[in-house]
């Protein structure tokens, strides 16, 4: 069995009105205590005036054993 991650969003919820303007890019990385750190996005053209993001992922990445894992984390590089 495998796992991929085909989509990610990110949702601005609060406060209401607010955008990702403040972004030119953004990268996205996943990790446990017992995986390494892995990039599933990169995104280096952020719309103006979007409130949500949906993000295409490296779907050819097996990222099943980090959902494995009773922790694991999702890290931001902006």
């Amino acid at each position: 069995k495998s796992a991929y991650l085909k989509t990610l969003a990110i949702q601005i919820q609060s406060p209401a009105g607010q955008n990702f303007d403040f972004l030119d890019n953004i990268d996205v990385y996943m990790s446990t205590k017992t995986t390494p750190e892995i990039l599933v996005v990169s995104d280096n053209a952020i719309p103006k005036g979007a409130s949500v993001l949906d993000m295409t992922t490296n779907t050819d990445m097996n990222i099943k054993s980090y959902f494995q894992n009773s922790i694991y984390q999702f890290l931001q590089d902006l």
